[in-house]
């Protein structure tokens, strides 16, 4: 009597392992590239709405009637306690709504002593040519623009005011000559680039890279400011072991069969 497997039997046998094991690793390879592309644009949509800001749009237009693509220039203003002189004043939002409030401190906090609304529905100027709004616009904010009391931007110099930075276009020209400017983050890199058109459209007349951790330190008036983008941190371990260990699954069950 024979008691061993027939041959045929064997290699029918190693055969269905063979393919079972192709079967799961092709599985376990696909599922961790959907992890991989979920875990990506889940992270991208966090860091997204983690940075999105409201800023303050004083959009200046070269038409009375505020018309669309007159836009020459862009004032953008994020909500802080601003030193005006002789008061300090900090806008507020409601929808895209604007108010400039008043303050006798340079927390802006308390009752406004002063409150001005300030219109989204367009204003002539006083020349009667041109035209201006204020509106309320959420953005991404790519960096921060700290402010300093001395040149050479020394963090001892540093004043308590600092202002985050909106990415996208902003116009920077005159009622008779375009121009604008955009900050891009990309990795731990931002990308300033300036144009000769009010939109950001067409060859870029000059492009600056800043690296994170801080750009030059630069004259305004009579303060210094330096815009910083703070450096992505590694990726940690914990985020580690949750990406390996299906792979390591995969890896085991494999050896089972």
């Amino acid at each position: 009597m024979f008691y061993g497997v027939p041959r045929s039997n064997k290699n029918s046998n190693l055969l269905v392992r063979f393919l079972c094991s192709r079967l799961i690793l092709c599985a376990c390879v696909r599922y961790l590239l959907k992890m991989k592309m979920a875990a990506y644009w889940t992270f991208a949509a966090l860091v997204s709405m983690a940075n999105a800001e409201v800023f303050v749009f004083e959009t200046e237009y070269s038409t009375a009637d505020c018309s669309t693509g007159t836009v020459y220039k862009e004032a953008i203003t994020g909500l802080i306690c601003m030193n005006l002189g002789t008061y300090y004043a900090m806008y507020s939002c409601s929808g895209s709504d604007a108010t400039l409030n008043h303050y006798s401190d340079a927390t802006c906090s308390g009752t406004p002593t002063e409150s001005h609304a300030m219109s989204a529905a367009c204003k002539t100027e006083g020349d009667g040519v041109t035209g201006k709004t204020f509106t309320c616009v959420e953005r991404e904010a790519v960096a921060t623009n700290n402010y300093y009391s001395a040149a050479g931007c020394a963090e001892s110099d540093k004043l308590s005011t600092s202002m985050s930075l909106p990415g996208g276009c902003k116009a920077t020209g005159t009622a008779t000559s375009a121009t604008s400017e955009k900050y891009e983050a990309s990795g731990d890199q931002l990308t300033y680039t300036t144009y000769s058109s009010n939109d950001c459209t067409g060859t870029a007349v000059l492009t600056t890279p800043i690296p994170c951790g801080g750009g030059t330190c630069t004259a305004a008036g009579s303060m210094w400011f330096k815009t910083v983008m703070t450096c992505s941190s590694s990726t940690s371990g914990g985020s580690m072991v949750r990406v390996e260990l299906p792979l390591l699954m995969c890896f085991l069950i494999r050896l089972l069969i």
